[in-house]
C-alpha cells in the first residue's frame, strides 16, 4: 500500500499527510498533524 501512495504522491506532485511515522523518510514530502498546524500558526 505504501509504494501505491508514494507513486501517487510523485506523480501528482504532493505532499502525503499522515497522523503517525509511517511516511517520515520515505522521499517525499511528508506532513505530520503535528507540524501542519505548527505552520499555520495559532488559530
Amino acid at each position: 500500500m505504501i509504494v501505491v501512495i508514494d507513486a501517487s504522491v510523485l506523480a501528482l506532485d504532493a505532499a502525503i499527510l499522515t497522523g503517525d511515522n509511517d511516511f517520515l523518510g520515505c522521499g517525499c514530502p511528508t506532513w505530520t498533524v503535528e507540524t501542519l498546524l505548527a505552520e499555520l500558526g495559532p488559530s
